[in-house]
């Protein structure tokens, strides 16, 4: 049979104690738990966040919310046939956060 130790004292102490520091550590985060948040809504509404895809290496793009791909093309430095999202795409098409734009490169003839 399994035996457990009784709750003393001390560990009734060290529990308040430590449910206190919790509290202490809480009270004094939550300015800057408030104004990280504050901030995370301000960016999620004035800049969208995309992947582009070409050649060799990624990029990850913060651009002005309401951009389009033709946007994402331009502050990306490269042009070609652009999918977005695994599908053809217009260049006018708006982007939403977490798009991915991978661009083959135009064949010249």
């Amino acid at each position: 049979p399994a035996s457990f130790a009784p709750v003393t004292a001390s560990d009734i102490w060290q529990s308040r104690i430590r449910a206190e520091r919790i509290r202490a550590r809480t009270q004094r985060l939550e300015p800057y738990l408030q104004a990280l948040t504050a901030a995370q809504s301000d960016l999620a509404r004035e800049y969208v966040f995309c992947f582009l895809k070409s050649g060799d290496t990624p990029k990850v793009l913060a651009l002005p919310a309401g951009a389009c791909v033709l946007d994402a093309l331009r502050q990306g430095g490269v042009d070609g046939s652009v999918q977005l999202n695994g599908v053809e795409a217009s260049i006018t098409r708006q982007l939403t956060n977490g798009d991915v734009l991978t661009i083959s490169s135009l064949a010249v003839v």
